[in-house]
């Protein structure tokens, strides 16, 4: 949520590497902002636009979110990506 596209696709592709595969089932956008607050609509749509390409790929069989709000959620849908497949949401 709070890398832009570069940033985004590095680290998919990291992971990956990372864990010595060729695609993952479930690929997790953790958060809808980086660690220090940062990141907003554009970064969000950016770090999607990323996540989509790599599943279009075949690098994850399925995408999605969490902690995401409806609104962070919207602002993906207004630009027309893929909607996410998974929304992780905590309850207590």
């Amino acid at each position: 949520g709070g890398l832009d596209y570069a940033a985004a696709k590095t680290a998919l592709y990291a992971t990956l590497d990372e864990l010595d595969l060729d695609y993952v089932d479930l690929m997790l956008v953790h958060f809808p902002a980086d660690w220090n607050m940062k990141g907003g609509k554009e970064m969000r749509v950016q770090g999607w636009k990323a996540m989509e390409d790599f599943y279009k790929l075949g690098k994850a069989r399925s995408i999605g979110v969490s902690h995401f709000c409806k609104r962070h959620i919207q602002d993906l849908l207004d630009a027309g990506l893929t909607k996410p497949h998974v929304n992780q949401v905590e309850f207590h």
